[in-house]
């Protein structure tokens, strides 16, 4: 066991040693990708458990929180702190007063720990305890897709199903010139995501979207045909807008000012409109979640941080079960903390006491899931100022590990001139809330004696992503070329084959030519599994269905015709 755990380096280490020795404050492990963050993560949860075990605690698993934000690295958090308990007390690295049958405890405990897991299961545990104060009869089913979409449609139905509703929505469909059925309650939802993952009540959001109106109008509704010009040489540039200013003549630009006047009111009517609409559609989805026991993560989040912020819910109930949770936890541990959301980070903040111990651990370059209103200024200012859970943390401290484990030197050296070309140009980089400097890791590995990157160029016959990029009529385009590499690369032995029972994945930026490269592959021999296709659009899955379907009536013969078609 303990062969199969890494000793940390020096610099892994100290953050760990930094970390246990605070009676309180904030230690926080910045890293580049690959430098063992998580194994880190794992030892200072480890050492912690056993710490306390040591001083005679017998339920040292109920006193820390452990979580990650994705469920694929909270999946590891438990095995990898056994694992680490098992490794130190082979290693004669822990406390004397431990022996063989409190290590063995300790590993139950840590299986069975209420707080060690994503952030969202930590906050549904919380919320299974205050949902009949929030208007639930129990715990609501959390995440079910297909109960949630069902809840979203009905929420629709409800109000478009009202005089003021359909009026409304019709404003709607004919502002944006659509006759699409699903325009609106796709917006709708749309606009419901984003209000309640930013918290945005809605007059907040009403306020939001008339700052961005007046924003894009640079103040109001133009007054002057020189206000379009001035709009033009922001949005585009000198030379056109003295282009535009120069040949339109004076009626012309009487009537684009006009024009504009009139969007400008349409564009601020819309917003009332939409804004209106929200609001009846986020108070039907309300008590429809409540009737029917149903809500999202976002929602169950929400439900947590709303109960214990608002004084609308202050109760000596509340009062106990906040003390309950700050008396109980002791340490709150976070790994990939760049990807918690502003609105998990301020639920969690309620549950945590201003002496508890600390440690998050994330990486600013590898902030994937804003998409998921993942929050990476949240980490920074950990990083930089100390700050969390919405206080100021003394003692605090960083330590930044840079060393990479993971990739042997090639990769490394690709991955250190790739990020300087993207993350430290002047356009490409710093698209988001925080600034990201160049990535600087140093490979720890033995190079290999091939070379660990190949490229496979080709003539482009159109842009990225395009079918003529990708399968161009009678030329060679990504996916030909991409197939043959792969092919030649299995005939000559540098790829594995099928004889070697391993497999060789291939990652493409998005589904839509899947097809075209798995015929490109499959030209050349190789069998191809697309790992991108929807499980309920494989043909299998779908046979399956056919057959339930007929089974509700076999005797029917329309569906007996219906089936074998």
């Amino acid at each position: 066991m303990s062969d199969d755990v890494p000793h940390l380096d020096c610099d892994q280490q100290r953050m760990v040693k930094t970390y246990l020795e605070m009676d309180q404050g904030l230690a926080v492990l910045g890293s580049v990708p690959g430098a063992g963050k998580s194994t880190t993560i794992a030892k200072a949860a480890a050492e912690d458990l056993l710490a306390r075990a040591a001083a005679g605690d017998s339920r040292p698993h109920e006193r820390v929180l452990i979580a990650s934000f994705s469920q694929e690295d909270a999946a590891d958090l438990v095995p990898d702190i056994i694992a680490w308990i098992e490794a130190l007390y082979e290693r004669s690295a822990t406390s004397a007063a431990l022996d063989r049958s409190d290590i063995d405890r300790l590993c139950r405990q840590v299986r069975e720990a209420p707080r060690i897991g994503t952030v969202d299961s930590v906050i549904r545990a919380v919320c299974g305890e205050i949902a009949t104060e929030m208007g639930f009869d129990s715990m609501p089913t959390v995440g079910n897709p297909a109960l949630i979409e069902q809840l979203h449609q009905d929420s629709y139905e409800s109000v478009s199903g009202t005089d003021a509703g359909a009026r409304l929505a019709d404003h709607v469909r004919d502002a944006y010139d659509s006759n699409g059925a699903a325009l609106v309650p796709n917006l709708l939802r749309d606009v419901f995501k984003i209000a309640r993952r930013r918290q945005l009540t809605p007059p907040e959001l009403t306020d939001c979207l008339r700052a961005a109106v007046t924003d894009n109008y640079r103040g109001g509704s133009p007054t002057a045909f020189d206000d379009i010009i001035d709009a033009v040489r922001a949005y585009r540039d000198d030379t056109t807008a003295a282009n535009l200013k120069d040949t339109l003549t004076d009626v012309k630009k009487r009537k684009l000012l006009e024009a504009d006047q009139k969007l400008h009111a349409a564009w601020s009517s819309l917003v009332e409109a939409v804004t209106e609409l929200y609001e009846q559609y986020a108070d039907a989805y309300g008590e429809l979640a409540r009737d029917r026991g149903v809500i999202s993560h976002t929602d169950c989040v929400r439900l947590v941080d709303t109960y214990f912020s608002n004084k609308q819910y202050a109760s000596p109930r509340r009062e106990r079960l906040t003390q309950r949770y700050r008396e109980g936890i002791d340490s709150v541990i976070i790994d990939v903390a760049q990807d918690v959301s502003r609105l998990q980070h301020d639920a969690l903040a309620h549950l945590v006491a201003d002496d508890a111990r600390i440690l998050l651990a994330g990486d600013l370059d590898q902030c994937i899931y804003q998409w998921r209103d993942a929050t990476p200024e949240l980490f920074a200012g950990a990083v930089e100022d100390g700050a969390y859970f919405n206080r100021n943390w003394r003692p605090h401290e960083t330590e930044q590990a840079e060393k990479n484990y993971r990739s042997r030197p090639g990769i490394v050296r690709f991955a250190n001139a790739v990020a300087e070309r993207g993350l430290g140009h002047d356009e490409r980089g710093g698209l988001g809330e925080v600034t990201t400097e160049p990535s600087a890791m140093s490979a720890t590995r033995d190079a290999a004696a091939d070379s660990p990157i190949h490229v496979a160029t080709f003539d482009p016959k159109g842009a990225p992503g395009t079918d003529d990029w990708v399968a161009p009529d009678q030329r060679v385009g990504e996916a030909r070329t991409v197939a043959r590499y792969v092919a030649s690369g299995v005939d000559t032995g540098r790829f594995p084959s099928a004889a070697d029972d391993t497999d060789i994945t291939v990652l493409f930026p998005r589904r839509r030519h899947m097809d075209a490269y798995a015929d490109a592959f499959g030209a050349h021999g190789l069998t191809v599994a697309d790992a991108s296709a929807y499980l309920f659009e494989s043909p299998a899955v779908r046979s399956v269905i056919d057959v339930v379907k007929w089974l509700i009536s076999p005797a029917d013969s329309s569906r007996t015709r219906q089936l074998l078609e």
